[in-house]
């Protein structure tokens, strides 16, 4: 069936279209990424940051456009013969995360499709296989992956708003399971008789009248999880109950801390958490903090920061607001560099929580479900 749909497109314009020759370009390994912020807006992307059209085809281009994006200014248009083609020559084992913002806005009525492939290479038909073609269904509502080699259940399209469609991908076990707005809903084998490879990604309008947009595409090693091997308290609060098994799982029992006098104007009462992490990637690029919490009044606000083992000193990553009710706040894409020590694998997070002013004179206490942190 897939190979069907794409004899069907190439010769659609004749021998010659059959005889394509192949494409200049030969795409790069992960990580990558595109989020066409860095192109002006309505940039023909054939030949464009490793973009061709299928087959190198120029009439299979797509082109960027600031009508709708995730991430300003620009997102990619897919609409009519958009048919355009990312390729990678390296990325042939180990463990992979495919991600893609979305929009569908909701008068598409039509079929689009998300397709990666496992094997490709432009003008070649018998040098292609499909992994997966997730599709975007207008008419009935729904996203699925029609490949007939996969379990897909369809789950709802979300419209008229910005999606995340990912992709965890495991080539050294031949598997794969792919999320819609974090509701998994296609698993199945990767290379279904082709190769172990993440070979390209292909943006195909299926000749819709209606454009579905993406944007902040990137294809990076999947996440490790870094171990939490210690706590500490800071210069300032207090441990009222509590351990590591309280700070390691989701499970509403909780790490205890009360707060005391800071030396601040803006930490007049803080509670000072020191965590120690142990990183399975020496020389990871990046580090996404996860801290699920509350306190026990309104009006806190808790910042981050990470150990830089250069200078030895902490430094400010993230602030945000938090009250009487549990959250859940995760921040990824932070620079690793300097942040790992070379020597072990070590992280240190140290987590402050404070108020102007307290519903007690005892201070505040501080809930802590969860803390983590993955690496890439």
């Amino acid at each position: 069936m897939r190979l069907t749909r794409r004899l069907l497109s190439i010769c659609a314009g004749g021998l010659g279209a059959c005889a394509l020759a192949a494409a200049a370009y030969a795409g790069g390994g992960g990580p990558w990424s595109d989020d066409w912020d860095s192109y002006a807006t309505g940039q023909d992307m054939h030949g464009v940051g490793g973009w061709l059209g299928w087959d190198n085809n120029t009439g299979a281009t797509a082109f960027t456009t600031d009508d709708q994006f995730s991430s300003s200014p620009n997102s990619i248009e897919i609409v009519g013969p958009s048919d355009l083609v990312q390729t990678f020559d390296s990325v042939t084992s180990g463990q992979w995360t495919l991600r893609t913002m979305v929009y569908v806005p909701g008068t598409m009525e039509e079929v689009s499709y998300f397709i990666v492939l496992n094997l490709f290479t432009h003008g070649d038909v018998f040098n292609r296989n499909w992994s997966s073609q997730v599709l975007f269904d207008g008419a009935a509502n729904i996203v699925m992956d029609d490949d007939a080699e996969v379990t897909s259940t369809p789950v709802p399209l979300i419209t008229d708003q910005w999606v995340e469609l990912r992709y965890e991908i495991d080539l050294d076990n031949d598997s794969f399971e792919v999320f819609y707005n974090g509701q998994s809903f296609v698993t199945g084998p990767w290379a279904q008789g082709g190769e172990l490879s993440i070979d390209a990604i292909d943006l195909w309008g299926n000749l819709t009248t209606s454009p579905v947009y993406y944007d902040d595409l990137s294809l990076v090693p999947a996440a490790q999880v870094a171990t939490l091997t210690d706590w500490a308290m800071g210069i300032r609060g207090t441990h009222l109950s509590g351990g590591l098994p309280e700070l390691s799982a989701s499970d509403n029992t909780f790490h205890v801390t009360r707060s005391q006098f800071g030396f601040l104007a803006t930490e007049p009462n803080v509670i000072y958490l020191i965590l120690g992490f142990d990183s399975p990637n020496l020389t990871p690029a990046a580090l996404e903090l996860t801290e699920e919490h509350r306190l026990n009044q309104t009006g806190g606000t808790v910042r981050w920061f990470l150990k830089n083992w250069n200078t030895n000193g902490f430094e400010l990553v993230h602030t945000y607001p938090i009250g009487a009710t549990e959250i859940t706040t995760t921040l990824g894409g932070i620079s690793a560099t300097n942040r790992v020590r070379a020597s072990d694998g070590r992280i240190e997070w140290q987590t402050r929580a404070h108020t102007v002013s307290t519903f007690s004179i005892l201070g505040f206490d501080q809930f802590n479900d969860f803390v983590g942190i993955n690496v890439q």
